[in-house]
């Protein structure tokens, strides 16, 4: 079922309002996402997924959606991945922070995996 960005709202600023945050009348209904968003990302535990960063000839991009309308897309410089070459294959990289259409925090980051720079002698 596809979740309208109306409802995302409603449902960003339920889950908000449920663990503490207060509603500025003043602000306008987009302001307030924006705020409870933060307020949940800030105030919220949330859940992992994993999602790999691509590179391509335009660079790093990632690519999630939670199947209900929700997609979550960046193009760029995600992830400085020199910096995790020597890290453990299991390691994972978190990376980006964001809230789903149910109001769900969402933690994404991708799985170091086998480098040369990680692997066990005699590999």
């Amino acid at each position: 079922m596809k979740i309208t960005n109306e409802k995302r709202t409603l449902n960003i600023l339920n889950k908000a309002i449920e663990i503490g945050f207060e509603i500025d009348e003043s602000l306008s209904m987009e302001e307030l996402k924006e705020k409870a968003i933060n307020y949940l990302i800030a105030n919220d535990s949330g859940t992992e997924e994993e999602c790999d960063v691509i590179t391509g000839s335009h660079g790093q991009s990632v690519y999630w959606t939670d199947g209900k309308g929700y997609e979550f897309f960046s193009q760029g410089k995600i992830v400085d991945f020199k910096k995790h070459w020597f890290d453990t294959p299991e390691t994972k990289v978190y990376y980006q922070n964001l809230v789903d259409s149910v109001g769900n925090v969402i933690r994404l980051y991708y799985v170091v995996g086998e480098t040369k720079y990680n692997k066990p002698e005699g590999y």
